[in-house]
């Protein structure tokens, strides 16, 4: 099998205080068909660094303060060669024509043209703080993760032959917060120093 990518990414910055990125990801692979076998995943992203603007200049234990969106696509492709065509295996029984005894060839599953990426599209949207000269840094997270056009094996009639065939079908989602929390309890630059983090995941899928 063989895959082509090609990636580009523009990102602009404002006055130190507008933060913006976009880029695109445009895969090909040859486990699907020609018409299909092209992948377009764009991202970007957007951040605000609320600590630059005047009406938090004067909180002076506030080192950062950040809110940030991103957006991204990704693809999936993980799947069999040549599942798009039809493909033959050794049968591995013998069979009489002609007065000779001859291997047999036999499909080996149902193709499928119609074989696509499958595509995850996550969102994310954050809360960044340091405080304290930086001895005190929060993260505060929200994510959706979306998957769509899932390949997947599909139980099928029995009278085309077969019992399953691949296909994009389905969705998922997964959704959730996510806290961190780092502090330095003890900071001393020619002693001891005591560095402490905590975590939080909520996830539901």
């Amino acid at each position: 099998s063989t895959q082509l990518s090609f990636f580009g990414r523009v990102g602009y910055n404002y006055k130190d205080k507008y933060l913006f990125s976009a880029n695109l990801r445009m895969d090909g692979s040859s486990k699907f068909a020609p018409d299909k076998r092209w992948g377009y995943f764009p991202a970007g992203s957007v951040a605000w660094r609320l600590t630059k603007e005047k009406f938090l200049s004067n909180v002076t234990f506030l080192n950062e303060a950040k809110l940030r969106f991103g957006y991204g696509t990704m693809g999936n492709n993980r799947i069999g060669d040549y599942l798009y065509l039809n493909t033959f295996v050794n049968n591995t029984r013998f069979y009489g024509l002609n007065g000779q005894v001859v291997n047999a060839y036999v499909p080996s599953s149902l193709p499928n043209e119609s074989l696509k990426w499958e595509a995850t599209v996550n969102r994310n949207w954050g809360l960044d703080l340091s405080m304290f000269k930086n001895r005190l840094n929060m993260s505060i997270d929200y994510y959706i993760n979306s998957s769509k056009d899932l390949l997947l094996n599909v139980n099928i009639d029995p009278t085309y032959g077969f019992t399953s065939q691949l296909q994009n079908i389905g969705q998922t989602e997964n959704k959730g917060w996510e806290f961190q929390i780092n502090g330095d309890i003890i900071r001393n630059a020619q002693g001891f120093n005591w560095t402490a983090n905590l975590n939080f995941a909520f996830n539901k899928n």
